[in-house]
């Protein structure tokens, strides 16, 4: 088994246990939701169901990025992961829309919902395990340079937030004042949008081959390789875990083609060490002339 596939094996199992741990969460909300009548803990279980559905496809888009190279693909699958943390952003932004019809509705025939001290103790215990999911997930996507856990875990983030607002509205609707669950919940809309779009924006910068090395840094490392004259036209791209490295450097045009390709060799090696995510450097070498 390859390094790559073990680091992708490594994060399904990761993502399978999130996912357990969201659809317990989203559950207890949609079904506290809709037995307390509260529009914002009920949007707040469709919140959560986003982060369900998150890992649903980030699993698919998972196993179809830890497949080798092929004919049809020479450079990898790796952007399958980035399709998948795009297609999450798409669907935070349709649940946003879903929420907001819904508290239209709730405006339009308000209702008053019924909260108990279950309703304090669910949603804390929700919290709890958001906390934990955040935390974790955060920390192993930085660890494995995942952009789904990532993405997904900036998600599981924004649904602190958001219950601990719905903690707050249920205590004031408590008081008396329940139109503040409407409002709630169109801000919990509002808190999705904003996040499938963070979400959106990052992964279209993978898909669109956004530069994602510092091309300056890479030239100091290049010309300081005895007989590298100098180094231009540097062009990166790919994943935070799958980097491709394009860039041309210049020799003594009287150097034997032997030679230049034995330094080339050594950019590579360099370009490799100093960054361990970088799976490719393609060298372009060309004569040397003052």
């Amino acid at each position: 088994m390859t390094e790559n596939s073990n680091r992708y094996k490594i994060i399904k199992k990761i993502v399978w246990v999130i996912f357990f741990l969201n659809l317990i969460v989203a559950l207890s909300k949609i079904i506290l939701g809709t037995i307390t009548k509260s529009a914002s803990i009920t949007a707040d279980g469709f919140h959560s169901t986003g982060d369900a559905m998150d890992n649903v496809i980030g699993i698919i888009g998972l196993n179809l990025a830890s497949k080798p190279k092929d004919l049809d693909h020479a450079y990898g699958h790796e952007k399958y992961e980035s399709l998948a943390s795009f297609i999450v952003g798409i669907i935070l932004l349709l649940l946003s829309v879903n929420v907001i019809r819904d508290s239209i509705d709730r405006m339009i025939n308000p209702k008053v919902p019924e909260i108990s001290i279950l309703s304090f103790i669910v949603m804390g215990a929700t919290i709890v395990i958001n906390i934990f999911v955040s935390i974790y997930e955060y920390n192993r996507g930085k660890n494995l340079e995942s952009e789904f856990l990532i993405a997904d875990s900036l998600h599981t983030r924004s649904d602190i937030f958001v219950s601990i607002a719905v903690i707050a509205t249920i205590f004031f609707v408590n008081l008396g004042y329940p139109v503040l669950d409407t409002i709630t919940s169109i801000i919990i809309a509002i808190i999705i949008a904003l996040t499938g779009i963070r979400v959106l924006n990052s992964s279209a910068q993978v898909l669109t081959d956004r530069e994602v090395m510092n091309s300056k840094e890479l030239r100091e490392i290049v010309v300081k390789i005895p007989g590298v004259k100098d180094c231009h036209a540097i062009r990166t791209r790919g994943t935070l875990s799958d980097v491709k490295v394009d860039l041309h450097m210049t020799v003594d045009k009287s150097m034997s083609v032997d030679d230049a390709h034995e330094i080339s060799e050594r950019v590579e090696n360099a370009v490799k060490e100093k960054f361990n995510n970088v799976s490719e450097v393609i060298v372009h070498i060309e004569p040397y002339d003052q």
